[in-house]
């Protein structure tokens, strides 16, 4: 029954149009916010156009709002406000003059009198899924924008449309697989000298293992056992080759995040959030990115695993056969974690089996680096170690360094080959015996480098400590226990490195 047929008829809240408590309005008052105010006919003289298009770009980037003072019809308003976004972003004249900007849709809200606004919402909080919106307010508010971090109220203006970037023009602005074709750096992408790699050249180092796990099948098990472990004590990555996961397959998988990041960004639009607590999502740099004062030069996909029943459901859409190619890919990388972990758990002499129920592959990540005008200034990952047990990785060019004797070394990108990596949790597992290396990811200036992590974690539940039998009176703990739900919210998506949290 229409809301405006009984609402004046009515003095308290019914039950069903009250809204949860952690959702409803309450009593807290939204501020009035001096939202920019832009008056488009200033964008004739050519000083102003620059400096209007400047305040387009600013609105759009800090509140998503902008206030036009000059009304026309809209669907000619929409492509004025676009074109001076194009020319702000850097895209060719008429980027947006085709189907991506025509108008769609036109919807009129009517929000009656209500005993109890507190209780009650006329819209649940949202993003607009498209690319603008032309919203035509009364005089009375209603409109409130979240903006750092709380709500604030949009002031009605005398014949002003309100005008909302959707998130298309969100993901289109943000993502670097948008924009990167650029001749130099953006300023927010520069990292300051000390961080930075620099002009230094970076060898691909010559010595980190390969091992041929086909090998431990056979009489050689012992001898792959031992290569595993003084692999994982010395450096804290090796290669694995014939490890039995299928080269189509990888193949498949490698072209299938290719295939998404090179998808229109509306057909992104549906995954991209900037909301850390979506647990599958397409973003750029880092889950801070709001809060980043310089942002890593990447675009990252990443989705839980575990429970595959209930995760594959959050899974995205497209291309068509994602879930069909992610889901053998996931079994076939699963198996090969846990049998690494059980030469692992045999090489520091714990019982078969230790990391079964310790262990669960919980996330994948899949980052995208493009090319770009200096890698010299800029990171695609900064120096970290994985906060996991170990992370099996997937490369298809190289650009993964990590730290031996206080240098940077390059890790090569081998036909069919996984690099493994020792995370936070099996050297604090193995009382130390084990070596988690700082690493990071570089960008370079001629091709596209896509790769493929998954991560074996321990459930977050989960209490961390060094293994019992490797703890004794000549062999004192290094590490105090800890639940690694709490190491996780203590040190984010990159863990800190292990000396940081020594006992």
């Amino acid at each position: 029954m229409l809301v405006s047929s009984w609402s004046k008829d009515v003095h308290s809240l019914p039950e069903t149009y009250v809204f949860p408590p952690d959702q409803r309005a309450g009593d807290l008052i939204a501020l009035a916010c001096n939202n920019p105010i832009i008056d488009l006919n200033k964008v004739v003289d050519h000083h102003d156009r620059s400096e209007t298009i400047q305040q387009i770009l600013k609105a759009g980037r800090e509140f998503g709002e902008v206030v036009g003072k000059y009304s026309v019809e809209v669907s000619k308003l929409v492509l004025r406000i676009l074109d001076l976004i194009c020319e702000g972003l850097g895209l060719e004249h008429g980027y947006f003059a085709d189907e991506l900007s025509q108008v769609q849709l036109l919807s009129v809200n009517q929000y009656p009198r209500c005993p109890d606004p507190s209780l009650a919402m006329g819209m649940h909080r949202h993003c607009d899924p498209n690319v603008v919106t032309i919203l035509k307010q009364g005089n009375i508010d209603g409109l409130q924008v979240f903006k750092d971090g709380q709500w604030i109220s949009v002031k009605p203006l005398p014949n002003a449309f309100v005008v909302i970037i959707g998130c298309q023009l969100q993901t289109m602005e943000k993502l670097v697989s948008s924009w990167f074709s650029i001749q130099t750096m953006p300023e927010d992408y520069i990292f300051p000298p000390d961080i930075r790699p620099g002009k230094l050249i970076v060898p691909l180092c010559k010595t980190i293992p390969v091992i041929d796990l086909s090998m431990a099948e056979a009489r050689d098990r012992n001898s792959i056992i031992k290569k595993v472990l003084n692999a994982s004590q010395e450096f804290g990555f090796f290669q694995v080759i014939n490890h039995g996961v299928s080269e189509n397959l990888m193949d498949d998988a490698m072209d299938l995040f290719k295939e998404f990041f090179d998808m229109p960004a509306d057909d992104k639009a549906s995954v991209y959030s900037d909301d850390p607590s979506h647990s599958c999502r397409l973003f750029t740099s880092s889950y801070k990115y709001g809060h980043e004062v310089v942002h890593f030069w990447r675009d990252n996909l990443r989705r839980p695993c575990h429970p595959s029943e209930e995760c594959i459901q959050l899974w995205p859409q497209k291309p068509t056969r994602y879930q069909e190619v992610v889901s053998k890919y996931l079994v076939e990388v699963k198996e090969l974690s846990f049998r690494i972990l059980e030469l692992i758990s045999r090489g520091l002499g714990l019982e078969p089996g230790f990391f079964k129920e310790s262990s669960q592959l919980q996330l994948m990540s899949a980052n995208y680096y493009p090319p770009c005008p200096d890698p010299s200034l800029t990171l695609g990952i900064l120096r970290h170690c994985d906060p996991s047990i170990i992370t099996i990785l997937l490369q298809d060019v190289p650009g993964l360094q990590v730290v031996k004797d206080g240098q940077w070394v390059g890790v090569d990108a081998l036909p069919s080959a996984f690099v493994v990596n020792i995370g936070n949790q099996l050297e604090i597992i193995s009382n130390g015996k084990l070596k988690s290396s700082v690493h990071r990811a570089v960008a370079n200036s001629t091709v596209t480098r896509t790769t493929i992590s998954t991560f074996i974690n321990p459930p977050f539940d989960c209490v961390v400590e060094p293994a019992k039998a490797l703890v004794n009176g000549l062999n004192a703990p290094q590490y105090s226990a800890f639940l690694y739900k709490d190491f996780v919210n203590s040190n984010g998506a990159f863990g800190s490195d292990t000396e940081a949290i020594l006992k």
